[in-house]
């Protein structure tokens, strides 16, 4: 039972781990103003262009440094 409990912890914190990773690539990618060839506008094809570019966007060397800067960004401000 402790083992099985173990595996899903493991893998509920690689899951979170991802989605974190994910998520600091789009907000740092869209605070530094990548993909703003697809302006401002409000249509939903532009809106899921820019989405789509944001979420793809490498911004840093390693997925390490998005989880860093996502753990420490609370402290920073």
């Amino acid at each position: 039972m402790r083992t099985i409990l173990l595996l899903l912890s493991v893998v509920l914190n690689v899951w979170l781990g991802v989605t974190v990773v994910r998520l600091e690539r789009f907000h740092y990618a869209s605070l530094l103003g990548y993909c703003e060839q697809y302006g401002v506008e409000n249509t939903p094809v532009v809106r899921l262009q820019k989405e789509k570019c944001l979420d793809e966007t490498e911004t840093r060397v390693s997925p390490w440094w998005h989880i860093y800067y996502a753990l420490t960004d609370t402290i920073r401000k």
